[in-house]
Order: C-alpha cells, then sequence, then structure tokens
C-alpha cells in the first residue's frame, strides 16, 4: 500500500490565531511513498488584516502585494482536496495546525484531524531524538530569511523537479532540543 504524504507549511499575520492572526501563504508539497511527486499547492491569501512588524519581517508579505489575492475561504476546498487522506509532515506542527484549525473554524468546517488520518512533527522528533541539527527545504521567495536564524545552505534536491525553495541546516540551541 502507498504512503502519501504532504509536507506543508504557512506564513502568518502574527504568532496566534486566537488573537485574530490569519493565514496569508500555504505551501503543500506531495510525496508517495517518500518520494515527490511533482503535485504540489501555493497559494498567497489575503488575510484581511495587516500583519504584526515582526511576523512582516520574517515574510515580507505586504498588505498591498495580498490585497487582490483570494481569500482564505476561496481556497479552502482546493487545500482540503489536496491534504484530504494524507499524512501530513509539518515542522512545528502545533502552530501550523492553530491556524488552518482556526481557518477552517471560520468557515465551518471541520478541523484537520478529521481530514488527514496523522500528523508528523518533525520538531518534536527532532527533539525526541536529541538532534542537534535541523535540515529545512522550504519553498520560499525570501532569500536571506532563514540565513538570518542561522540556517546555512546545503542541497538542492528540490529544484530537480522545479520547485523553487532553499535548503537550509540549523543547528538547535540547547532550549530547543
Amino acid at each position: 500500500m502507498s504512503t502519501r504524504q504532504i509536507i506543508l507549511d504557512t506564513e502568518t499575520t502574527g504568532l496566534d490565531a486566537a488573537l485574530g492572526h490569519r493565514i496569508l501563504e500555504v505551501a503543500a508539497v506531495e510525496l508517495v511513498d517518500r518520494r515527490l511527486t511533482g503535485n504540489h499547492l501555493h497559494r498567497y491569501i489575503n488575510p484581511q488584516r495587516p500583519s504584526d512588524e515582526g511576523a512582516l519581517q520574517v515574510h515580507g508579505l505586504t498588505e498591498e502585494f495580498l490585497r487582490d489575492k483570494p481569500k482564505f475561504g476561496e481556497i479552502a476546498n482546493e487545500l482540503l482536496d489536496f491534504i484530504k487522506g494524507a499524512e501530513l509532515v509539518i515542522h512545528n506542527a502545533s502552530f501550523d495546525l492553530s491556524f488552518l484549525n482556526n481557518e477552517f473554524g471560520l468557515l465551518k468546517l471541520k478541523p484537520v484531524k478529521e481530514y488527514c488520518p496523522s500528523v508528523v512533527d518533525t520538531l518534536a522528533m527532532a527533539r525526541e531524538r536529541g538532534d542537534t541539527e535541523i535540515e529545512l527545504s522550504a519553498q520560499t521567495h525570501a532569500l536571506g530569511f532563514y540565513e538570518k536564524f542561522g540556517f546555512v545552505a546545503c542541497g538542492d534536491e528540490y529544484q530537480d523537479v522545479g520547485i523553487p525553495h532553499r535548503s537550509m541546516r540549523l543547528r538547535l540551541s540547547e532550549d530547543e532540543r
């Protein structure tokens, strides 16, 4: 039986969905049996609110850029169709899931766990294994962003299948381990 996984990441207007922060970008890449299929989903979203200054410094997505983008409700079904039935792989899953569940809740949709059988949190895995480094491959437009947080460049596997990305490696601090 084939295993379908979706590697998923979001960008948000701030750090807390409970304070009204929203998703403004979602990116997802499909793997079957741990191999890239070439299927991916990337959407910018009008969050209908400004980003906190700290969040804006992270993602660089301005209100002006996002103004004409679809609202989350306009892409929700497309996102659900893409992730439904897959195992989700998310770095710091509790963060992304809190935002996804908030967005789905605003639309009177069920939480993510009702659509996806399991979630793998790569940050939790790294902590459990006692890893001192995390490797990250991310679809990103913000060259230089990950470097600000201590990541250094490594391999370029995703480029081979046409997905713009940055492959980075981060040494975890003692607090993160």
